[in-house]
């Protein structure tokens, strides 16, 4: 096993970019939303659940600032805080 392997076997820090968290935070209000958003469309459910189980694996799922002024600027005037976000504390 090389270096990078190694690293990213024994890490349990993930980044999640824009489009995964539009498809994460899609999926988890309701997998046919995943369709309706703009950025998601070329995802499916099986994509989202495939994901989901991936980050199952890492216990500090990151973003970072850049990412999420790129997702505000994706938000469809509040379409994520109004039906994706509804059920999520902060």
């Amino acid at each position: 096993m090389n270096e990078v392997q190694k690293f990213i076997h024994n890490t349990n820090q993930i980044i999640v970019d824009t489009e995964l968290m539009v498809l994460l935070l899609a999926g988890w209000n309701d997998h046919s939303t995943i369709k309706k958003i703009k950025a998601t469309k070329k995802f499916s459910a099986k994509d989202h659940d495939t994901l989901t189980n991936i980050l199952k694996n890492y216990s500090n799922i990151k973003t970072t600032s850049h990412i999420l002024a790129e997702f505000s600027n994706l938000n469809n005037h509040g379409y994520y805080r109004k039906n994706c976000l509804k059920d999520l504390k902060f």
